[in-house]
């Protein structure tokens, strides 16, 4: 659990920095940082903690291994954020956002990079499935 922890506060502390506009981050380097943000693991970890000993000690390792299922969730998460907060995001000085990122980057209209971000939507729905689909199988 304290690892979780100490990972989201680094996750946190690279958003800021990169608010800041001190560096800029690959977009996929944003997502996957950003997702970690959200909480995604370390929600998790503490649901896990509230279920009491019904969990067992595999259930932590399975969040801890970054499955490709919770890692997907979790750039859906954060894709879909960003491109909901876009305009209040860069109204308000705040750079860390997917489809600013994405624009800077691929050197696109925001459009464009909103159209790309609701693709890759679209395909991480996918990968959820399939991932959802081999945990029951």
């Amino acid at each position: 659990m304290l690892e979780e922890l100490k990972i989201l506060v680094r996750a946190n502390l690279d958003l800021v920095k990169w608010a800041r506009g001190n560096q800029m981050p690959g977009f996929e380097e944003y997502v996957e940082v950003g997702g970690v943000a959200l909480t995604s693991y370390a929600t998790l970890m503490y649901s896990f903690v509230g279920m009491g000993e019904t969990i067992g000690k595999e259930a932590y390792e399975w969040v801890r291994s970054r499955p490709k299922l919770i890692k997907s969730l979790a750039a859906k998460g954060r894709l879909m954020d960003d491109i909901t907060d876009f305009e209040n995001d860069m109204s308000s000085g705040f750079a860390a956002n997917a489809i600013n990122y994405y624009m800077k980057q691929f050197l696109v209209t925001k459009e464009e990079a909103i159209l790309e971000c609701r693709k890759m939507i679209v395909d991480i729905n996918k990968t959820v499935n399939e991932e959802l689909l081999k945990t029951t199988a």
